[in-house]
């Protein structure tokens, strides 16, 4: 089977007398070892790692004339997936490639859950990223002045436990040439596991609390204090969110303290002292004025699109929907490969 449909080849079969080992020798210099050739597989593997297997089967065949089922997709999107993880954990030529390329140094992690046969579980998604620093930014203009984009991205993804997760970390950290965890910039919601991850695998480093989840909690916490004053929400936010850009830890100190004399003492216990306690305990993490000015990034947008790409759009499509974990993982190999720079290279090597 290949890219241009099901083709008939005639050629030489050996096989030992001896051991008994037998194979078309033609077949690996022609790229059709096995059932399917090389490009066959891409386009299968491509297919069902954007659609349903269903969806596949037709799409496939609309467009290249192939036609397989369902299952047949399944399996031979699952068999890439698996080569493709190796590839990306052995490549020392994909590892030298993001070592070698300019930029600072970025790390970002997160999880989506997935149902399974088994319930629901998180797949966890972590990403090395070179970047080169952007122009300065400011407060005001920091959401109207983009950020260069990555030169290199490398990622992976799987269900697999948080011990499991610091185990494998300072093994990606060797095989990347990462050798300074200090210089790399983290960007992270507050969840607590990713913040003792971080920590643990890249002590002294750049840490910088999201500025959107930052920016969630403040309005979940205005939504107590102000009802039903939706305009004086939007008023209190910006103003906090300006000095928490502009000023850090130490503006955004000062703007709580001016609301709790603003709402009083027992609307503050009840709306807004658990956030101010949040804030408090991660004041180390608020340095943006800092980032803006170095032309860093200060959200995470790049591991939550990553994380819809790479998990949601393909193995969150309906509610009705479980997996197996087995096959989850092995998918997530090309799912990650499609959202990175490993996809376009895993197949040149194959030519």
């Amino acid at each position: 089977m290949t890219s241009a449909g099901k083709i008939d080849v005639c050629r030489v079969y050996y096989k030992c007398k001896t051991c008994r080992y037998h194979e078309y020798d033609v077949d690996v210099s022609l790229g059709c070892a096995g059932r399917y050739s090389r490009q066959a597989m891409r386009l299968i593997s491509l297919a069902g790692s954007s659609w349903g297997f269903e969806t596949a089967e037709e799409c496939l065949e609309e467009m290249t004339g192939l036609k397989l089922s369902p299952n047949t997709i399944n399996k031979r999107t699952c068999e890439v997936g698996v080569e493709m993880k190796t590839w990306t954990r052995e490549s020392k030529e994909l590892h030298d490639d993001f070592a070698q390329t300019p930029g600072n140094t970025e790390f970002t992690i997160d999880g989506v859950t997935v149902r399974t046969t088994k319930g629901w579980r998180e797949a966890k998604v972590w990403m090395f990223v070179k970047r080169p620093a952007g122009k300065p930014r400011t407060a005001e203009n920091f959401a109207k002045t983009p950020l260069p984009k990555p030169k290199k991205k490398f990622g992976f993804a799987q269900i697999i436990t948080k011990k499991q997760l610091a185990v494998s970390l300072p093994h990606w950290q060797k095989r990347l040439k990462i050798h300074a965890p200090w210089d790399v910039r983290i960007t992270a919601d507050g969840a607590k596991w990713i913040e003792n991850m971080c920590v643990a695998h890249f002590p002294n480093a750049d840490i910088l609390l999201d500025i959107f989840h930052a920016g969630d909690n403040v309005q979940t916490m205005l939504k107590g204090l102000f009802p039903k004053d939706e305009k004086q929400r939007d008023v209190t936010f910006k103003r906090l969110r300006g000095s928490l850009l502009s000023r850090g830890w130490a503006g955004l100190y000062d703007e709580f303290m001016s609301l709790k004399k603003t709402v009083g003492d027992e609307r503050w216990t009840k709306h807004a002292s658990k956030t101010f306690a949040y804030f408090e305990k991660r004041r180390t993490r608020l340095h943006y004025p800092e980032r803006l000015a170095a032309g860093l990034p200060i959200g995470s947008g790049l591991i939550e699109g990553s994380c819809k790409q790479i998990v949601s759009r393909r193995l969150k499509p309906s509610a009705g929907c479980r997996w197996r974990v087995r096959t989850i993982n092995r998918m997530l190999g090309v799912l990650t490969a499609l959202a990175t720079d490993t996809w376009g290279m895993f197949w040149e090597k194959l030519r």
